[in-house]
């Protein structure tokens, strides 16, 4: 009640604002977004020359490979074992189908015995944390798709800046503000929440469908460089900063004398 403008993450966290009352004029969004100019310039010399992303697979060993890649912390909240486990589930149609794991945390050494215990050996890679975008970059750039299986933030925009399809849950009360930038069919495939064979449906859909798997890398590219850029963001907290501007200065002036 006290503020004169509310600055919030996503559009559909602007609309429970109104729905519960607070004036539409007093709401405002900023897409949190990633400075997309370290990523894009990691990813242009893949982008010129495609011949570098197959020199990366043949050096990795997963040449011939799918890749489904997980960047983030290995919280138990992102249940990063879920997709172990959908990898597994795989094995017969996707006999080298490999799960990248780029992050570290507390689930840590529950996963690296999980992955041991469904014999995935190399089918899991856990490469700890790396923050260096030139590093990072060419693992995006081999990947087929993202799977965050849920708990996603701004990694969502890291993987479509890269251009890779995204794939998570349904049940957006178990996510970010940033799952907004998530458009079921257009750039990521939603799964429903917690069912492992509907995650195993939706990755093995990427992994078989090339056209599907272009298209929605495409949109995921131009939702992370257009639609949440930083100017965009910085421009929904200026409007947000001049609207409390004027209506301070409204008040400072007191109300306008009568003739």
């Amino acid at each position: 009640d006290y503020a004169d403008a509310i600055a919030l993450y996503s559009e559909s966290v602007a609309k429970r604002y109104i729905e519960m009352g607070v004036e539409p004029e007093r709401v405002f969004v900023a897409l949190n977004s990633l400075d997309q100019t370290p990523i894009q310039a990691a990813r242009q010399p893949y982008v010129d020359n495609p011949a570098l992303i197959d020199a990366f697979r043949r050096e990795q060993n997963i040449e011939g490979s799918r890749v489904i890649l997980f960047v983030s912390r290995t919280y138990p909240e992102n249940r990063v074992d879920l997709l172990l486990r959908a990898v597994h589930a795989m094995s017969a149609e996707f006999p080298t189908a490999t799960a990248v794991v780029i992050g570290a945390g507390p689930e840590d050494e529950h996963l690296r015995t999980l992955a041991k215990t469904l014999n995935l050996g190399e089918r899991a890679r856990f490469l700890g944390a790396i923050y260096d975008e030139e590093k990072i970059a060419p693992w995006f750039m081999a990947a087929d798709c993202f799977c965050y299986p849920q708990n996603i933030g701004l990694s969502i925009l890291h993987a479509m800046g890269y251009g890779l399809p995204v794939v998570t849950s349904d049940r957006i009360d178990t996510q970010n503000p940033e799952i907004d930038a998530l458009e079921h069919e257009r750039n990521g495939l939603l799964y429903k929440h917690g069912s492992l064979d509907a995650l195993v449906a939706a990755i093995r859909r990427l992994l078989t469908d090339d056209a599907l798997r272009t298209r929605l890398g495409a949109n995921a590219h131009r939702t992370a460089t257009q639609q949440y850029s930083i100017k965009r963001m910085a421009d929904g907290l200026e409007s947000a900063l001049r609207f409390a501007a004027a209506r301070a200065r409204d008040r400072r002036a007191g109300p306008t004398p009568r003739a």
